[in-house]
C-alpha cells in the first residue's frame, strides 16, 4: 500500500489550470507533488497527457526536448516535422528555432495536449529556461504546460501573473488539512485518532505530507510517545528519523539501510551481490514496513529512498563507516553493473569510488562495448566531459570516441580528436593511421580509394577493433564496385568473425551486405528468406542499433514483395529512431524507400520532403552514391507524375545535360553505382522528352556493364527500361518478344516491385502483352502485383485521331513536338512567337484529352 488519499479540490485546481498556458506547482520536497500529478493524469484521461520526470541528467540544452518529442511521437506522426534534423547535426539550435519547432510539433496533435514536467528544478541550463520562457508566450490554445518544481523557475512568474498566463499552486495549497490527516491516519493506523492528536500533528508538521506519514507510521510502531516527541520542521524530522528510528534497527539492518542509500534504486539481486545473501531477508523486512523504502514505478521488484532521506542516510554512512567503505561499495556496485551490461550505472558508481584509474578503465570498457553494439550516443554521453588532456593521454578513451564520431558522421569532431591523439602519448600509431583511413572512407565514399588504399584494409590486423572494421569495409568496397562474389565471400567471413568477437552492430551490417549481394545476383527469394529469419529473432520493443539495421532490410523485403502496408508500417517505426548514429546506408535506404512508398500512396509533398531532408543529412560528407540515388528517385517521381517541367528542373539542378554530353556512361571498364543511378535518371528524363535514341544508347551501355559485372537484378532494370523506350517508339511486337525473352532469362522471381517502379511504364508493357494473350502469368504473380497489372478504365478507350481533331497548324506543331523539339525550337521552325506556340500546345492537349507534353508525346508514338 502507498497510503495515499485523493484530494479532489487539488484535482479541480489542476483542471482549472487548463485555462492557462502554464500551471506551476512549486513546493518543498514531500508535499505530494508527484502523487498529485499521477492522480490527475488518471483523472484527465480525456486529454493527451505527456508526463516527464526531469533528472539532473537532463540538464543539457537538448535532453528534455528530445524527451518531449519522443513522447509526442507516441501520440502523433512527427516524421515530417522540421525538428527531425536538429538532433542529427553538429550545429547548435537557437532558442527561437527550438520554440518554433516545438510549436509546430504541438500543432500536429488534434485534441487537448498537456505536457507535465516533474522535478523541473533539475533543469538549470540557461538555454532550457529561455526556451520555456518564450514557449509560454507562443503556446497554441490547445496546449498547456504543467511544471512541478522545488523552487521557482528562472523566468519571471510575476510577469506571467500580470499577463494572466499562469496558475500557481504552492506549498500552502498542497498542505494537508486536518480532515486530510484524519483520513490518512485512518488509512495508516486503522483507527481514527483523537481530534486533539490530529490538531497537534497538523500543527507540528504544518501539513507536510511526508512528515505526517512518518509520524503516523512511527505511532504504529511506538505508540503515542512517538507523536508526543515528534517535531514537524524538516531538520528535526530528519533528526528524529536518525536517532529515534534507526537506533531501533538491528546492526546488520542499519548498515544495510545506510549502504543501500548509495543506489538510485536497488533490488534483491543487486543487494545480494554487493552486501551478501542475507541482505535479501533484510530488504523483504524493510519493504513490508513501508517506512524507509518505496517501490519504483515501472521497475518490477525495485525500491528507492525518498531523496531527502537518501541524502541523510548517505551522510550518516560516511560518518559511521568512513570514506574507504563508501568507495568499496561503489566499486562493488560498478563491477556488478558491468556484469549486467548496465554500463551507465557502472560508470556512475566507478566515478564515485575515489579511484581515477579504475574509473577510466570502466569508461574504456563500457565505451568499447557500446561501439560493438552500435550505441554511439552512449559513448558521446559518457565521454562528453573528458578534457583534451585526458583524450591526449588515454587512447583507450579517445579511440572509441573517434570511432563513434566517424560512424555517426560527426566528421569535424573526429578530425579534432584525431589531431589531439596524433600529438599525444600514443604508442600505437597504427591505430591513428587506421582511423584516418576510416575517416577518409566515410567522408568520401569508396570511389576515392585506389587499390593500394583498399589493400590497407585487407591486412590481418592484430587489433580486434581494426580487424572487425576492416573486414566489413572490404565487403562494402567490393559491393560498391559491383564485385558481388568477392563482396559475398568477404561479408560471410566478416560475419563469422564478428559473431565470435561480439560486434553485433557490424555483424548486422555484414548481414545487409550478404542480402544485397544475393538480391543483385538475382537470388531475391533466398535474400528474403535470410532476412526474414534474422528479423524473426529480434524484439521490436527494443529498437537497438542492430534492430534498426535489420528492420531496414526487412522493410525492403516487404517492399520488394509488394507488401506495401507492411513496408510503410516499418518505415513509420524506423524513421523516428534513424539518426546520425545509424549507418549512412541505413539512413538513405529508409528515407528513399519511405519517400517512394508515400509517392505510391499519393502523398507527393511528403515524399519530396523526405528526399529534401535526406539531401541535407548527407551534406556532411561527399556521398556521390547516395546523392545519385536521390536524383534517380526525384526524376522517377517526376516522370511518373508526367511532369516534364519538374523533370527539366531536376535535370538542370543536377547537371544531367552535362553528364550526358560528357558521355560518362560510355566507360565500361568498371561498375560504379553512382553512374548507373545517374544513367537511369537521365534515361527517365530523355524518355519523357521523346529523345528515345539517346536513352537507348545509354541503356545499352549500362546493360553491357551490368551484365559484365554479373549484377543481375540491376541489369534486368536496365533491360526493362529499354523495353519501355521501345514501347514508346511503337515497336509493340518487338517489345513483346523482348519481354518474353527476359521472362525466360531471369524468371518471374526477379520481377520485384523495384523492377516495376524503377522502370516507369513497364506495367503498360505487361498489360499490352497480356491483352494480346502473348504471355501467361501464374495466378500468384497476378495477385501479388495486381495493382501493377490490372486494366484501368482508360486502357481500351480508343485514342483520339490527331489528324481529325487538330487544325492544320496544330497538327504541324504536334508533329514537331513528337519529334522531340522544345517549345523554342518549334517556334523557330514554324516562325511563330513562343507565347503563340504555348497557346497552341494548350489547345492541342485539351483536344487530345491529355494533361501535358509527356501525354501528348505518348499518344503521338502510339499512332
Amino acid at each position: 500500500m502507498r497510503y495515499e488519499i485523493q484530494r479532489n479540490e487539488l484535482l479541480c485546481l489542476l483542471d482549472k489550470g487548463l485555462n492557462y498556458p502554464l500551471t506551476l506547482i512549486v513546493a518543498a520536497p514531500g508535499f505530494g507533488k508527484t502523487t498529485l500529478l499521477g492522480q490527475w493524469q488518471v483523472h484527465s484521461a480525456g486529454n493527451t497527457v505527456i508526463k516527464l520526470d526531469a533528472s539532473t541528467r537532463d540538464d543539457s540544452p537538448l535532453s528534455i526536448f528530445k524527451k518531449i518529442f519522443n513522447e509526442l511521437k507516441k501520440s502523433t506522426p512527427l516524421w515530417d516535422a522540421p525538428f527531425f534534423n536538429f538532433f542529427k547535426t553538429e550545429q547548435l539550435v537557437s532558442t527561437d528555432a527550438m520554440v518554433d519547432i516545438l510549436v509546430q510539433a504541438f500543432n500536429l496533435v488534434d485534441n487537448r495536449l498537456v505536457i507535465i514536467i516533474d522535478d523541473f528544478h533539475n533543469l538549470k541550463d540557461a538555454f532550457v529556461s529561455t526556451v520555456f520562457c518564450q514557449l509560454i508566450a507562443h503556446l497554441p490554445g490547445h496546449v498547456s504546460l504543467v511544471l512541478s518544481s522545488r523552487m521557482h523557475p528562472e523566468f519571471s512568474v510575476s510577469r506571467l501573473k500580470l499577463a494572466e498566463r499562469i496558475l500557481v499552486i504552492d506549498g500552502n495549497d498542497l498542505k494537508l488539512t486536518k480532515q486530510d490527516i484524519t483520513y490518512l491516519s485512518l488509512e495508516i493506523t486503522g483507527k481514527e485518532l483523537e481530534e486533539s492528536k490530529i490538531l497537534t500533528l497538523y500543527t507540528q508538521t504544518e501539513g507536510w505530507i511526508v512528515g505526517v506519514k512518518l509520524a503516523l507510521l512511527a505511532y504504529v510502531r511506538s505508540g503515542e510517545s512517538a507523536l508526543n516527541s515528534f517535531s514537524g520542521n524538516q531538520p528535526e524530522l530528519l533528526n528524529y528519523f536518525g536517532f529515534e528510528v534507526l537506533k531501533h534497527l538491528t546492526e546488520d539492518a542499519r548498515k544495510f539501510v545506510l549502504s543501500s542509500a548509495l543506489f538510485e534504486h536497488f533490488d534483491v539481486e543487486l543487494c545480494r551481490q554487493v552486501f551478501g545473501p542475507e541482505s535479501a531477508i533484510i530488504l523483504e523486512r524493510l519493504a513490508a514496513q513501508e517506512l524507509f523504502i518505496v517501490p519504483v514505478n515501472d521497475v518490477h521488484g525495485a525500491f528507492r529512498y525518498h531523496s531527502l532521506l537518501q541524502e541523510f542516510l548517505q551522510s550518516r554512512l560516511l560518518v559511521e563507516e568512513g570514506a574507504s567503505y563508501v568507495n568499496y561499495i561503489h566499486r562493488c556496485a560498478a563491477e556488478y553493473f558491468l556484469t549486467k551490461h548496465l554500463l551507465s550505472q557502472a560508470i556512475r558508481h566507478a566515478s564515485l569510488c575515489g579511484d581515477e584509474d579504475y574509473y577510466n578503465s570502466v569508461l574504456a570498457t563500457s565505451c568499447n562495448e557500446w561501439i560493438k553494439s552500435g550505441e554511439f550516443e552512449s559513448v558521446f554521453s559518457s565521454l562528453s566531459g573528458i578534457s583534451d588532456e585526458i583524450t591526449r593521454k588515454k587512447s583507450s578513451l579517445s579511440i572509441p570516441l573517434i570511432y563513434a564520431c566517424i560512424f555517426s558522421r560527426r566528421f569535424n569532431q573526429a578530425r579534432y580528436y584525431l589531431e589531439i591523439l596524433q600529438h599525444g602519448d600514443v604508442a600505437d600509431q597504427a591505430s591513428v593511421k587506421f582511423l584516418e583511413s576510416v575517416l577518409a572512407l566515410f567522408q568520401r565514399d569508396a570511389e576515392v580509394f585506389d587499390d593500394a588504399r583498399a589493400k590497407y584494409f585487407t591486412r590481418t590486423h592484430e587489433n580486434t577493433d581494426m580487424r572487425a572494421v576492416s573486414m566489413v569495409i572490404i565487403a562494402y568496397i567490393f559491393l560498391y564496385k559491383g564485385q558481388l562474389e568477392p563482396a559475398l565471400i568477404a561479408a560471410n567471413d566478416a560475419k563469422e568473425y564478428l559473431s565470435k568477437a561480439g560486434y553485433t552492430f557490424l555483424e548486422s551490417y555484414a548481414d545487409l551486405v550478404v542480402i544485397l549481394c544475393d538480391r543483385y545476383m538475382g537470388r531475391g527469394v533466398e535474400a528474403a528468406q535470410y532476412m526474414t529469419e534474422l528479423y524473426s529473432h529480434l524484439d521490436e520493443q527494443h529498437k537497438t542499433p542492430v534492430w534498426v539495421n535489420l528492420a531496414t532490410g526487412m522493410m525492403v523485403v516487404y517492399y520488394e514483395q509488394n507488401q506495401l502496408e507492411s513496408a510503410v508500417d516499418l518505415c513509420q517505426k524506423l524513421l523516428p529512431v534513424v539518426s546520425f548514429s545509424c549507418a549512412t546506408e541505413v539512413v538513405s535506404t529508409v528515407y528513399l524507400s519511405y519517400s517512394r512508398l508515400l509517392h505510391i500512396q499519393g502523398e507527393k509533398q511528403k515524399a519530396f520532403k523526405l528526399l529534401d531532408q535526406l539531401d541535407r543529412i548527407l551534406v556532411f560528407g561527399r556521398y556521390d552514391r547516395f546523392q545519385s540515388q536521390i536524383v534517380q528517385e526525384l526524376m522517377r517521381q517526376a516522370v511518373v507524375e508526367q511532369s516534364v517541367s519538374s523533370a527539366d528542373g531536376i535535370a538542370q539542378k543536377y547537371d544531367l545535360s552535362l553528364w550526358i554530353e560528357q558521355e560518362a556512361w560510355r566507360d565500361e571498364a568498371y561498375y560504379q553505382e553512382s553512374r548507373e543511378r545517374y544513367g537511369l535518371a537521365s534515361v527517365y528524363w530523355l524518355t519523357a522528352k521523346g529523345r528515345y535514341d539517346r536513352a537507348s544508347d545509354i541503356l545499352t551501355k549500362l546493360i553491357a556493364t551490368l551484365d559484365k559485372q554479373g549484377i543481375k537484378t540491376r541489369a534486368l532494370i536496365a533491360h526493362c527500361n529499354l523495353l519501355v523506350v521501345n514501347y514508346h517508339q511503337g515497336n509493340r511486337d518487338i517489345v513483346i518478344n523482348q519481354l518474353k525473352k527476359l521472362l525466360e532469362r531471369y524468371g518471374l522471381a526477379c520481377f520485384s516491385r523495384t523492377v516495376f517502379d524503377e522502370s516507369p511504364g513497364l506495367d503498360s508493357v505487361f498489360k499490352h502483352a497480356l491483352s494480346r494473350n502473348r504471355i501467361e502469368l501464374p495466378v500468384v504473380f497476378r495477385e501479388l502485383f495486381e495493382d501493377q497489372l490490372k486494366e484501368t478504365e482508360t486502357t481500351h478507350q480508343p485514342s483520339l485521331n490527331p489528324n481529325i481533331v487538330l487544325t492544320e497548324k496544330e497538327l504541324e506543331i504536334f508533329e514537331l513536338l513528337a519529334a522531340g523539339l522544345s517549345n523554342t525550337d518549334i517556334s523557330k521552325q514554324t516562325g511563330i512567337a513562343l507565347s503563340t506556340t504555348k497557346w497552341h500546345l494548350k489547345n492541342i492537349y485539351a483536344k487530345l484529352g491529355v494533361s501535358n507534353r509527356s501525354g501528348a508525346m505518348m499518344l503521338a508514338h502510339q499512332r
